[in-house]
């Protein structure tokens, strides 16, 4: 009780006025609730790269973590799309599952400032309006596939 209370009377920071820059990545825009977000081109397509954020700067850490997952997008979609029909053949009863090679990148998604090397890759199916899939990596190693509805 006494920690909510704390919580509503708690000054919130007004988010950023001005956009992150970094050298490589280029120009981020602030998002409430969410952190930093830019548009990159992923295998030719358009996905987000969000910097979980209350208005703070990213972390070095976390900019390493995201060019590494942009610099080494040819090779590790791939083994993602096979770490998730490995995922899939597990899941017998689950209907209506998607072909892992239709999933499209929606998002690149590193969230934890004390957990840069963690990122959540989310993807979408194309027809499926009802469930947004991710995978979540430690480093380039998948520890979870799974989907928000």
């Amino acid at each position: 009780m006494f920690g909510a209370l704390t919580k509503l009377l708690r000054r919130t920071e007004a988010p950023p006025k001005e956009p992150f820059v970094d050298r490589s990545l280029g120009e981020f825009a602030f998002e409430r609730g969410l952190g930093w977000k830019k548009q990159i081109l992923l295998g030719g397509k358009a996905a987000e790269l969000v910097l979980g954020s209350d208005g703070e700067p990213p972390s070095d850490e976390m900019l390493k973590t995201a060019k590494s997952w942009i610099d080494a997008w040819p090779t590790q979609f791939p083994k993602m799309i096979e770490y998730i029909r490995h995922e899939f053949s597990g899941w017998i009863e689950e209907p209506n599952m998607p072909v892992p090679e239709k999933f499209e990148v929606e998002s690149i998604n590193i969230l934890w400032r004390n957990k840069p090397d963690t990122s959540m890759i989310y993807l979408q199916y194309p027809g499926d309006d009802i469930r947004l899939w991710h995978v979540t990596f430690h480093g380039f190693e998948p520890s979870g596939v799974a989907y928000d509805d």
